[in-house]
């Protein structure tokens, strides 16, 4: 008999507040590097399956962009309408895995976000449901 899997879903909002203006292929390059590193670290977690990691970037009067990932080839696709330079956004995403505990989930966001204040020298803030 085959285990039945448990769906978890976790969602959140990182607030970004970089010290310079980033181009808007340097946004979508960095986000797209942080949604695959998320992918990797799930299934290296043991995520059993993946049923999507998708987000909205909004860069106020800059821009924005969608991503998405299901996992399967941990590649994420990006559409991007990022116009112009910008210092400050906001990405809200969810996950939806099976496998894996909110906790673990939790963790894992909370090492990747360094990608992100890395490539663009930013202060990230995580906001949760539990926030």
């Amino acid at each position: 008999m085959q285990e039945e899997l448990e769906m978890t879903a976790y969602a959140a909002l990182i607030e970004i507040r970089s010290e310079h203006d980033n181009s808007p292929d340097k946004w979508k390059r960095t986000l797209t590097h942080f949604f695959d590193e998320l992918t990797d670290e799930l299934h290296n977690y043991g995520v059993r399956i993946i049923g999507h990691i998708k987000g909205f970037l909004d860069l106020e009067d800059a821009g924005y962009c969608y991503f998405s990932n299901t996992g399967d080839l941990h590649k994420t696709k990006a559409i991007s309408e990022i116009k112009n330079y910008a210092k400050n956004g906001k990405i809200t995403f969810n996950v939806i895995v099976y496998g894996l505990e909110e906790e673990s989930i939790e963790e894992i966001v909370k090492n990747k976000v360094e990608i992100i204040e890395e490539e663009l020298q930013a202060v990230c803030q995580i906001i949760t449901k539990n926030d």
